[in-house]
């Protein structure tokens, strides 16, 4: 499970979350670095591992931190079949889940909506992605954002108690 915050990251080490759900975390810091993202690609690979990000619901999390990790880097294009994890599945807040959860949100920025756009007119990996392009247009026309500690308007352990097993139980809710 890769995770997007420290905060997060935090919470479910602090709480051995690993043991309940039989996981590795492993913390990305925001875009993940080469080295995490080569370690995560390892583990996908020669272990075999499902390798699950967790971000935050906004154009930045979506189009740079799981974008990076699922299919790497438009500035090391020559080297991204080694840091990018092609496997890599969407776990993170979606459009979708800010309805169903009833998320407190933040209105996005003009920074988000040009981020959204410029990835839905010049990233080929949105381009291909239709289940992607209506995420980001939802988001746009929702004109709002959340973050993974929204969860935290439920209760402090909503995200280990009920969110991520709800979506590790549903698959078919995750974004490719």
């Amino acid at each position: 499970l890769a995770i997007e915050t420290g905060r997060i990251f935090q919470r479910l080490q602090s709480h051995r979350y690993w043991e309940r759900a039989n996981c590795i975390l492993v913390s990305m810091g925001g875009v993940p670095t080469r080295a995490t993202r080569r370690f995560m690609r390892r583990l996908s690979e020669q272990c075999k591992l499902p390798v699950f990000a967790f971000v935050d619901c906004d154009p930045y999390g979506i189009s740079n931190i799981y974008r990076t990790l699922k299919v790497g880097s438009g500035n090391a294009a020559h080297i991204n079949r080694f840091f990018c994890v092609p496997e890599a599945t969407f776990l993170g807040v979606t459009p979708k889940d800010i309805e169903d959860f009833k998320l407190p949100t933040h209105p996005l920025q003009e920074i988000d909506i040009k981020r959204a756009r410029d990835a839905l007119k010049n990233d080929p990996f949105f381009q291909k992605q239709k289940l992607w392009r209506d995420a980001l247009e939802k988001l746009i026309k929702m004109e709002v954002r959340a973050e993974q500690q929204a969860f935290a308007a439920h209760t402090l352990n909503y995200v280990m108690d009920e969110y991520l097993p709800y979506k590790l139980k549903n698959p078919k809710s995750f974004l490719p």
